[in-house]
């Protein structure tokens, strides 16, 4: 067997050393697991709450309970992945400014002196932050819908692609949370501001610059997505899919390129 040689060994620990250290920093913290307990929380009421309701409207229409069922499920997948991508952009940002809060960045990078090593693992491991929350979020959700739902319950393609959709957002998400932190070194007030911007502020934009610009704005185009991805008729007013998950990811470049550029040339002391 071919030996590996020591360079080509050291280019590979180096990289996995800086993951290793990253990981134990987000574990190190008892907000990763605090604030996977709200998206969970939701994903069970809603179920709870969609499920009945969305039976008894089908009743009423006389369209069978199995498509009540039907439409409780994506709705509440919808939901659930929303608001599980939220907490995941939140996570990622207070791990991210841990090291500004704290000032162990400086430290970091002097043990580390290549930045984009330490910035590259810290935006894996924010990005490994949104799948978890998801991943957790939607077993949940499932379970959930499967309860309450009964033999009405179908895991079907369309759920199954909404599920799957969610990864991408939530990955997206926790990108955005942590490279605001990272452009902007203040981790309060990214933090505050992705809130207030996920509850307000995509508002008061939308108010300004119209339907046409909003709906491809972060929020917007997350419900986009979702929605359009979900009924099989196409809502005008929400971005349409696939051009919705484009507009996310597209936020989310923006915010990993500002973040990792901005913070690569900051001096920190």
């Amino acid at each position: 067997m071919t030996a590996v040689p020591p360079t080509m060994r050291a280019s590979l620990s180096a990289p996995v050393a800086a993951l290793r250290g990253e990981a134990r920093s987000l574990l190190s913290l008892r907000v990763w697991w605090i604030l996977v307990i709200p998206p969970v929380v939701v994903a069970v009421c809603t179920a709870a709450v969609t499920v009945p309701g969305m039976r008894s409207l089908s009743d009423m229409v006389q369209t069978g309970p199995a498509d009540g069922v039907a439409v409780a499920a994506l709705v509440g997948a919808g939901v659930s992945v929303f608001v599980a991508a939220l907490f995941a952009a939140l996570c990622a940002a207070t791990y991210t400014g841990t090291g500004f809060r704290y000032g162990t960045l400086t430290t970091t990078f002097a043990i580390t002196p290549r930045r984009d090593r330490v910035l590259g693992a810290q935006f894996v491991v924010a990005v490994a932050v949104g799948i978890g929350y998801v991943l957790v979020t939607e077993l949940v959700a499932v379970a959930s819908l499967a309860v309450f739902g009964g033999a009405d319950f179908v895991f079907d393609t369309t759920l199954l692609s909404v599920l799957a959709l969610g990864v991408v957002i939530a990955a997206a998400w926790a990108a955005i949370g942590a490279g605001l932190v990272l452009a902007t070194a203040a981790p309060v007030a990214a933090t505050v501001g992705i809130v207030v911007w996920c509850l307000l502020g995509e508002l008061v934009a939308g108010a300004i610059l119209g339907s046409a610009i909003s709906q491809f704005l972060p929020v917007g185009a997350t419900m986009g997505a979702l929605v359009n991805l979900a009924s099989d008729t196409a809502a005008d007013s929400l971005a349409p899919w696939p051009a919705a998950t484009v507009a996310l990811l597209v936020w989310a470049a923006i915010a990993v390129a500002s973040g990792w550029l901005i913070t690569r040339a900051r001096d920190i002391t």
